[in-house]
Parts: structure tokens; sequence; C-alpha cells
């Protein structure tokens, strides 16, 4: 049985999103789902003479060891590969019940209730035929288990133009993951009892690594481990945390405007409708006065 891990390097991540891209394409995901998310991070640097330090954390499914999202399943859609360790989910099993995606402690699963594809088109693009098309269903990151099937490393490593991603079998002393994780093991912080690890920039508060219950839509049914290669838990933040999915969306922006430019456009017409009728009933009586 292989043991797959992903290791990030956030000394070289810039958050340019290549990792989300690709994932996204490989895995026909529609435009209101996105399975890495990337933060911008900001914290105070410990000399007072330099500037605020600034980094990018991305994270997805982080595949739990015993993954909680596994037994809540009705249906069984989602389990745990004998051959891999990898969580996946089967879509035609999936009623979208919203199970999994409460039990998750890292708000790493969402469902898609888009039918449309991109620019709300009922037919996918070229670019949209690759992957399973699918919708109405709970959705994550699967570590891309369909190309390791072909000997490929997941799409957001291939991808990441500046190697910030280590991939690999973690029981295989020669994948890329393993020889890291032997160069830098002093370095290297385990995220709870996952697959999932990081290498932080010197500095960086270590709270600011995702930890089971921080990302969680539902804290309540968090699952607990008190391991010593846990990330430490969130405290007292005197940095600044942001999703960079969080904003205006761009569609909605331009809606809006339209809609309030449509207003205005109303409001105008009916202010010049009214002055022409007064301008035209004025006309009237004077031409009845003479």
């Amino acid at each position: 049985m292989k043991k797959y891990g992903m290791l990030l390097d956030l000394n070289r991540c810039v958050g340019c999103g290549a990792c989300q891209v690709s994932c996204k394409l490989f895995n026909n995901q529609k435009d209101d789902i996105s399975w890495i998310h990337i933060e911008r991070l900001e914290w105070e640097p410990g000399d007072a003479n330099k500037i605020i330090n600034r980094g990018y954390l991305p994270h997805a499914c982080m595949q739990c060891e015993e993954p909680p999202c596994v037994p809540v399943c009705p249906t069984g859609a989602t389990y745990r590969r004998e051959e891999d360790g990898i969580t996946i989910v089967e879509y035609e099993k999936c009623i979208s019940c919203g199970a999994c995606v409460i039990a998750c402690p890292y708000g790493a699963r969402a469902i898609s209730n888009q039918d449309e594809f991109y620019f709300d088109s009922t037919e996918p693009a070229p670019y949209e035929e690759y992957g399973i098309i699918h919708s109405h269903v709970a959705e994550k990151c699967e570590f891309c288990y369909q190309r390791l099937e072909d000997q490929l490393e997941p799409a957001c490593v291939i991808n990441c133009p500046i190697h910030a991603r280590y991939f690999g079998d973690m029981d295989d002393p020669e994948s890329p993951i393993s020889k890291r994780m032997a160069e830098r093991k002093d370095k290297v912080v385990r995220i709870d009892e996952t697959r999932f690890y990081y290498e932080s920039p010197e500095g960086m508060p270590q709270e600011f690594l995702p930890t089971a219950g921080v990302y969680s839509r539902n804290p309540g049914l968090n699952q607990s481990s008190d391991t010593s290669q846990e990330a430490p838990k969130p405290q007292s933040a005197t940095a600044k945390q942001d999703e960079t999915k969080t904003g205006v969306d761009p569609a909605v922006a331009v809606g809006a405007a339209a809609v309030g430019a449509a207003g205005i456009g109303a409001a105008v017409y009916a202010s010049v409708k009214s002055k022409a009728k007064k301008s035209s009933d004025e006309e009237k009586e004077d031409q009845n006065d003479k």
C-alpha cells in the first residue's frame, strides 16, 4: 500500500493561483467551486525596522488518516481507497445531503448547485470536457488519483511554476516529498493526523497553519487530537489572515453595475418623458388661449 502525501513550501509560494486553475481544469469544477483555497497572510516582523511580512497559504483536503467524512456518508459515496489511503467521492452515489461537508474539520468540501458551464452556456467548452462533468454532488481534492494511476503527478504539483509543492509516496525514500522531509525535517510541520505538511517562513506564526476546526463549517463536530506532530492551535492573532477568494465576485459586480445603470437610465428616461409631456401640455394650453 502506498502512502501519498503533500508538502507545501510557503517560502516559495507567491499566491499566483496556478495550482487553483490547473486543479479546476483537470477536475472539471464549476466556476462557483474551488478545491484549493489560497489565503493571504500578514504578520508583524520581529524587528521593528523591517516592513510587514506577507505570505500565502494554499490549503485543500488534508487527506485525514481517519477521515470523519467517511462514516457520515449514508450511501458510501465517500470512501478511503485501500491501495493508497486517498479519500475520494463517487459522484454516482452522492445524494448531495451535505453530511460530509459538515463533518469535514477543515472546510475542504463543497457542493456546487450550478448546472450551467462557464459563461452560462448549456454546452461545455473544449476545456470543460476534460475530467468528469458533475454538479449537485459533494466534491473535494482527491490528490488527482486518476493521474497517479497513469504515473503522473497531481495537476497542482506539475503546474506550480516555482516548485513549491512536493508530492509522492511517503514510504518511498526516493520520492520528492520523502527527500524534502529528510532535508528539512526540523522545518516541516504535519497538520494534525493528516497527510498534509507545510514548511513555513521564519517568523510566521504557526497558528496560521490549518488546524482542525479553523476552517470548519461546523466546529462543534470537529475531532480533536493531541499528538506532538500537530500544528499549534490558533490563539491571539497579531497578523491579518484574508482568503483571496473573498471580496466581490466580478460577475456580481458587473451585474450590480448593470442593474444600477438600468435603474439610472429608467429614472432619466422617466424624467425626460415627464418634462416632454409637460412641455407638450403647456404648448396645447397656449394654443387654446390664442
